[in-house]
């Protein structure tokens, strides 16, 4: 049960407590009983006893406290230690707090971020893409169209070669259709043959007559090619013993050996044709008297 307080720290005291029991104040008791005048033991017997006045304090009551020392509400309780659930419920906030935040931290700023470096990155690939395929495409069609021009330069180059080699060298499609192979013609009359051709050529091309035993013998003149693709030999005059009308080609210099022939009225027998020479058509008949 409280009896007092302390006078210096505002402790609450019990009626046995001599001492303050926070900071070793003596009791206010204590301290009345121990100064008290009316204790025989402390005051000798033949003193005179001092009257009592009413001034100073009442000889049985305690000193007066200052009430600036007491505390009407008693000590500060002890701070409050918290339970290891708190602990573990408070760690647990603490730890949502940072993964929430860090979900909204990767929401509004890593992932946007990612986003647009992906975004950039795709839009990039899809021009280099564009830029490959153009370029691929430009190079496949100038490759296309170098191929065309080499492919065109060189028809050109080869209907050029085959012109010249066609204006220079021996007719196409050279072909007699008015006499047959065993024709039966007179003797010693000139007879006229006809045909057609593809392409003149260089256009020498000569009758020859060949006998029985392998002689030539030159007919004039040499075949005419007409604009129509037809041509004619005329005064072809087959004698005794010939058996085979050949038709000749001849290059410029043995066309000049024919023509020279001509010139010089040399219409005997020759054993072999000028070089060079091409038989286009040989066409066996009979020779009747």
């Amino acid at each position: 049960m409280i009896s007092s307080l302390c006078t210096k720290c505002g402790t609450a005291l019990t009626a046995d407590d001599q001492f303050c029991p926070k900071c070793g104040t003596p009791a206010p008791r204590f301290i009345a009983s121990s100064s008290d005048p009316t204790d025989s033991s402390t005051v000798p017997n033949n003193l005179p006893q001092k009257e009592h006045t009413n001034y100073g304090s009442p000889p049985h009551r305690s000193p007066r406290q200052n009430p600036y020392d007491s505390n009407p509400y008693g000590p500060p309780p002890p701070p409050r230690r918290l339970s290891v659930g708190q602990i573990a419920l408070i760690g647990g906030l603490v730890s949502l707090f940072i993964v929430v935040s860090g979900v909204i931290y990767y929401a509004t700023v890593v992932q946007p971020t990612q986003m647009h470096v992906q975004a950039t990155g795709t839009t990039q690939a899809q021009m280099q893409q564009t830029a490959n395929t153009n370029a691929t495409h430009t190079v496949q069609q100038t490759a296309t169209a170098q191929a065309q021009i080499t492919a065109t330069s060189q028809a050109q180059l080869n209907a050029t070669a085959t012109a010249s080699a066609i204006a220079i060298g021996p007719p196409i499609g050279f072909s007699a259709t008015t006499l047959h192979p065993g024709d039966a013609v007179r003797q010693s009359i000139p007879i006229t043959i006809k045909g057609t051709y593809s392409s003149a050529g260089s256009g020498h091309v000569w009758v020859v007559l060949e006998d029985n035993l392998g002689q030539y013998y030159l007919q004039t003149p040499p075949v005419k090619f007409n604009g129509d693709r037809t041509w004619v030999a005329m005064h072809i005059n087959p004698g005794p013993g010939i058996t085979m009308v050949d038709f000749v080609y001849v290059t410029a210099a043995g066309n000049a050996v024919f023509w020279k022939k001509v010139a010089n009225a040399e219409y005997s027998s020759f054993l072999t044709l000028p070089d060079g020479s091409q038989v286009l058509q040989a066409i066996p008949i009979r020779v009747n008297p």
